[in-house]
């Protein structure tokens, strides 16, 4: 039995995914659902969707959450090239910014690239992001989903100006 609540998974090309596969199990057996984006579409990318999204296709960019409500959380892939991609894409940066302004969770999963974080340290204002500890993982994912249980307002993007 699924519940309404769901969460995203933002993948990149490099991701990790014994981290991935820890976190799909814990949703799963929280009946959560969790779909999975990727910023470019690879081969590594696509089985990984395949294998772990609920009831969507398995070839969903980063462009296609634009079409879609926010999710009650989200979850950002760990590995050191995912990182590098994930830093340089203005798509996954405005994503995590509507989630602050929505005061709904992110998680960044383990191993996280070091200049990202400083990255996401910048962004942080007054959210609190979450970051996955290689021994305290029963912790992050229980704290993780307090937070995304909690969020019970709805939210709808402001769309972005236009720039000429």
């Amino acid at each position: 039995m699924k519940s309404n609540k769901n969460c995203f998974l933002v993948v990149a090309e490099g991701f990790d995914e014994k981290s991935i596969a820890q976190t799909a199990e814990f949703f799963c057996s929280s009946h959560v659902n969790l779909t999975v984006f990727s910023l470019y579409s690879s081969p590594s990318t696509y089985e990984l969707a395949a294998k772990y999204s609920d009831d969507l296709p398995a070839d969903l960019l980063l462009t296609d959450i634009e079409h879609l409500a926010l999710p009650n959380g989200l979850i950002v892939a760990g590995g050191l090239m995912c990182g590098q991609h994930l830093m340089i894409d203005p798509r996954f940066h405005r994503l995590v910014k509507e989630m602050q302004q929505a005061s709904r969770p992110v998680g960044f999963l383990y191993p996280i690239y070091i200049p990202f974080l400083n990255t996401i340290h910048r962004w942080q204002n007054d959210s609190q992001f979450m970051f996955q500890e290689r021994l305290q993982q029963e912790l992050f994912f229980n704290h993780f989903m307090y937070q995304m249980l909690s969020t019970s307002k709805t939210y709808q993007p402001q769309p972005a100006p236009l720039i000429l």
